[in-house]
């Protein structure tokens, strides 16, 4: 399974970008994504990660108990704790990825059903990888 996040220009205070799932297969679609700043995060030292291409897998997480597991970004360098969750504006997050039904300037909407429909699909899979693309 492959995920794709072509982001797109950086605002002061957020990286927006499209999450497309499963992407050149007839059950793929696509989400909105929000990331830190990678200039200017919420989050001092929290910016979103680099470009590239990483491994995904499904665990739980002590800052969403609610969920039974959620995705984890595995071997970024230089971090840790990296996730996609759900979370509307850029100070929900802490260099993670989170996901939307729609957005606007800084914020995504309906983050909760964006998260649940993504982990619908994500539970099918063990092999996972994410691609981050940077604007172009």
């Amino acid at each position: 399974m492959e995920i794709i996040v072509q982001r797109k220009k950086d605002t002061s205070r957020s990286t927006p970008g499209t999450m497309i799932v499963n992407g050149g297969t007839p059950k793929s679609f696509e989400l909105c994504t929000l990331e830190p700043s990678k200039i200017n995060p919420f989050h001092p030292d929290h910016p979103a990660i680099n470009a590239g291409r990483f491994k995904v897998i499904l665990a739980p997480s002590s800052h969403f108990q609610e969920y039974e597991k959620v995705p984890h970004i595995c071997d970024v360098p230089g971090r840790d704790h990296i996730l996609i969750h759900p979370g509307c504006f850029p100070c929900d997050t802490e260099g993670c990825c989170m996901v939307g039904l729609s957005a606007t300037d800084n914020a995504i909407w309906k983050s909760r059903a964006a998260f649940e429909k993504l982990m619908v699909e994500l539970v099918k899979w063990s092999d996972i990888y994410i691609t981050f693309k940077e604007a172009e």
